[in-house]
């Protein structure tokens, strides 16, 4: 009895320090993934400044070629 009980506090000690593992890596997974997260959303902002950028450019490269080509298109249709 006496050995059973021995045995029964040392199994309850062993899990309770590993249930306590268990949460501060559960805390710890937690927090990586908030933080994971919050790069996420900064990385998607990035992404979304940058495709405005890339078509604000790109029209503006449309708008240079129409001025470029439009005072000479009127001459070449005429002719």
């Amino acid at each position: 009895m006496r050995e059973t009980d021995k045995q029964m506090r040392e199994t309850d000690k062993e899990l309770r320090e590993l249930f306590k593992e268990t949460d501060k890596r559960m805390k710890e997974t937690d927090e990586r993934m908030k933080e994971t997260d919050r790069r996420m959303k900064e990385t998607d902002k990035m992404i979304k400044r940058l495709g405005k950028q890339f078509g604000d450019l790109g029209k503006r490269f449309g708008e240079l070629a129409e001025h470029l080509v439009a005072p000479g298109i009127v001459r070449i249709f005429n002719e």
